[in-house]
């Protein structure tokens, strides 16, 4: 059952419309049955998912390390400060956006070293048998039992753009909501966040650095991605690819079913959902974050495409 702490570590902000934390961990012990939404097949013994905890960690950082394994698992995302952490025997440097998927005997620290703020979001698990023996093959081999594809493994940290960060932040705050929830299908909701969450992981990371060397097109893509509060041109967003004006943007259409501006925008909008949700920024606030001079232009592009004005999503949400 889940270990009752969690109306301890959470408080509710109607005004933020977020969770403040107040302790770290949200501890689980093994649910008997438990969902079965996580289950693979390794080497013919059957293997299910079990949460060990969840949490939100922030603090300052320190230059005092305890470097450790284990047989567990852990999907760490940074969603602010940064520095250098302990990592597979060495010091590597973190900011906002890095995310590590950390594997069975993995030696690693996640606080920073600088006495700085930080915060990440984690989701710790393990894989465990009916008889109670552990998985502990690396994470690569865990999403292709999972998916059915044979996945490559991948050297973390990775560093996640806007759009990527807010996907994994919206999986985890689903994860959040439904521990919390009184629902009878609360663990069976949690489970399918998490579901979600490994689905968007193979799918844009693992899957993405499958595809080899990017082409220009996804060179220019992935400059909007990280870019999309800077108001640039077509012509300069189409040099970061090497292409033409004209071919850059017949290309992108037939790629991503979207003009470069189109995506822009569906990417700007993307990241107000999230800041009208998760902080109390009035609108002009927002739109200058999303690089839109025009208050009034933002309200009417979000209204064009959420179908409601920003004021009207951040109270039905």
């Amino acid at each position: 059952m889940y270990y009752n702490a969690f109306n301890e570590c959470c408080k509710w902000s109607k005004t933020l419309k977020t969770y403040t934390i107040m302790i770290k961990y949200y501890k689980t012990e093994n649910i008997d049955p438990s969902p079965q939404v996580i289950d693979i097949c390794v080497n013919d013994k059957e293997y299910s998912c079990f949460i060990e905890h969840t949490s939100v960690e922030s603090g300052i950082g320190s230059q005092l390390y305890r470097p450790h394994m284990h047989d567990i698992y852990h999907i760490v995302l940074y969603l602010d400060g940064e520095g250098q952490i302990f990592w597979k025997d060495q010091m590597v440097n973190i900011r906002k956006g890095a995310l590590f998927l950390c594997s069975p005997g993995i030696n690693h620290h996640f606080y920073p070293n600088k006495k700085r703020p930080f915060k990440y979001i984690e989701l710790t698990f393990s894989m465990k048998a009916k008889d109670n023996q552990l998985l502990k093959v690396p994470f690569s081999s865990v999403f292709s039992n999972y998916s059915g594809i044979n996945l490559p493994a991948i050297n973390f940290p990775l560093q996640l753009n806007a759009r990527q960060m807010w996907q994994v932040e919206q999986c985890f705050s689903e994860i959040f909501k439904n521990l919390n929830s009184s629902k009878q299908l609360h663990w069976f909701l949690v489970y399918t966040a998490i579901a979600k969450l490994f689905g968007f992981l193979i799918e844009e990371i693992y899957v993405g650095e499958d595809l080899g060397e990017k082409s220009s097109i996804d060179i220019a893509k992935n400059y909007i991605d990280q870019n999309f509060h800077k108001n640039r041109s077509i012509e300069y967003i189409s040099k970061k690819g090497g292409m033409s004006k004209g071919h850059f943007q017949r290309q992108f259409k037939k790629k991503f079913g979207l003009s470069p501006i189109a995506y822009q925008n569906q990417v700007r909008v993307d990241v107000a959902k999230r800041l009208l949700v998760e902080t109390s920024l009035n609108i002009s606030e927002i739109s200058e974050r999303i690089g839109l001079e025009n208050p009034h232009y933002f309200s009417r592009l979000f209204k064009n495409t959420c179908g409601m004005s920003p004021k009207k999503y951040r109270n039905e949400f």
